[in-house]
């Protein structure tokens, strides 16, 4: 019998190896994937908006280009050791990943912002011109977002050295986890905040519930932010209390960075399900009338003849070739508009149809 040869593993041409004291590569293979799903993100919104683009969708785009900043600056602390075991470092080396990480910091909290005013502009806009409360909810929201995002700024970084924060030196800063609890805390309040909004939007339209979930559950996807924030906050706890920290730091990394990634999906999505609807079948089905199919929509009538003895004119009301006496034919054309001021004060301007509509319009031509 021929002895079966042992197998020998051979290393590939790998920029970094992951091992138990360097995780260097799990960093960088994220932080680009991260990078990949931003810009998919973006370019899929881009699709389905392009013709329609509001101050919603370019407050996303700009929420993506800092996110993608972001996680630039991490990748660039890659290969100086960032994952690796503090044991590793250089001083050059360890002064360059604390400042990459602080910078970080500081595009992660502006990127969260940005995309929370987003998804608030997007409710905003659902409003009518006549409902100013409920405007102002969601203007005072962005504020109140604003106000965080600049606050939480100055709470991780006054009396906090850059090398403290990650541990490197003689300790961590004082109350680091404290700190980034209750930016957390407060992060989830805007987010539940936001959540609240959107059903302040959908629930009071007259529409089916069937309807209305699908509309509520594209600001729903925004919960698991929540999740991810816990995480975090979990995993900073652990960084904290552990041996080899350099190795530790990289799960709050990842975590932070996946949280911001969620956020720029979820305020996607609700610009992703008008694009998404254009290859449903059921599309007609559901904003259509079915006889028999239960719903808050009303069957009309044909138009026949109503007398004999009358006009005649009401013996042509039918039929695909009616016209009116002494006018020409009728032509339907499509004006799309994308208004973004009031219009003025006319009989034309004053319809609540016309105000931020984003639709296609049909007017009927004589000639």
């Amino acid at each position: 019998m021929v002895e079966a040869q042992e197998s020998t593993f051979v290393e590939g041409p790998r920029a970094f190896n992951i091992t138990a004291d360097d995780h260097r590569g799990v960093v960088m293979s994220l932080a680009v994937l991260f990078i990949c799903y931003a810009f998919l993100f973006m370019g899929m919104r881009l699709a389905a908006r392009i013709r329609t683009m509001g101050w919603d969708d370019w407050l996303a785009i700009a929420a993506t280009f800092f996110s993608v900043a972001q996680f630039a600056i991490v990748l660039a602390a890659v290969p100086h050791l960032l994952g690796a075991s503090y044991d590793q470092y250089s001083e050059p080396d360890a002064a360059t990943v604390a400042e990459l990480l602080r910078a970080s910091e500081v595009f992660l909290l502006i990127s969260l912002f940005v995309t929370k005013c987003a998804v608030l502009w997007l409710g905003r806009r659902l409003f009518s011109i006549n409902q100013k409360t409920s405007r102002m909810v969601c203007e005072g929201a962005m504020v109140l977002s604003g106000l965080w995002c600049l606050a939480s700024i100055l709470a991780v970084t006054i009396s906090c050295d850059s090398q403290a924060a990650i541990g490197l030196g003689d300790g961590t800063c004082f109350g680091l986890v404290k700190r980034w609890t209750v930016v957390g805390i407060l992060d989830a309040l805007l987010e539940c905040l936001i959540i609240a909004l959107s059903f302040v939007v959908v629930w009071p339209l007259r529409m089916s519930v069937a309807r209305r979930l699908p509309a509520m559950a594209c600001f729903l996807f925004r919960l698991p932010i929540i999740i991810f924030i816990g995480l975090y906050l979990h995993y900073l706890a652990v960084f904290i209390n552990a041996d080899n920290k350099g190795v530790a730091l990289t799960k709050p990394i990842i975590f932070r960075q996946a949280e911001l990634l969620f956020s720029l999906f979820s305020a996607s999505i609700p610009a992703l399900n008008q694009y998404l609807r254009k290859f449903s079948t059921t599309s007609a089905a559901t904003f259509g009338y079915a006889p028999g199919a239960h719903s808050e929509a009303y069957g009309l009538k044909s138009m026949t003849r109503r007398t004999k003895n009358n006009n005649s004119q009401y013996d042509t009301l039918t039929g695909r070739d009616f016209a009116l006496e002494n006018q020409g034919n009728y032509k339907a054309t499509v004006d799309f508009m994308n208004t973004k001021e009031p219009a003025d004060s006319s009989a034309d301007g004053q319809s609540l149809g016309r105000h931020n509509s984003d639709d296609m319009i049909i007017r009927k031509d004589v000639q």
